[in-house]
């Protein structure tokens, strides 16, 4: 019986650590996509500021 138990606390630890890992896998692939994402904003606002100065210049 004691062994049994063995394995079933072996099997808990071994699914935390897996849906741990996959839920690391989704966090970063969010973290990712919202890093290209403030990217392409950074480089709008940039065309923008750019764009800006030009017309004062003229």
């Amino acid at each position: 019986m004691k062994a049994f138990g063995i394995i079933a606390g072996v099997a808990v630890v071994a699914a935390v650590v897996t849906v741990v890992i996959y839920k690391r896998d989704d966090v970063g692939e969010y973290i990712s996509h919202e890093y290209e994402h403030l990217q392409k904003q950074i480089h709008d606002l940039e065309a923008q500021l750019q764009h800006s100065k030009e017309d004062k210049s003229s």
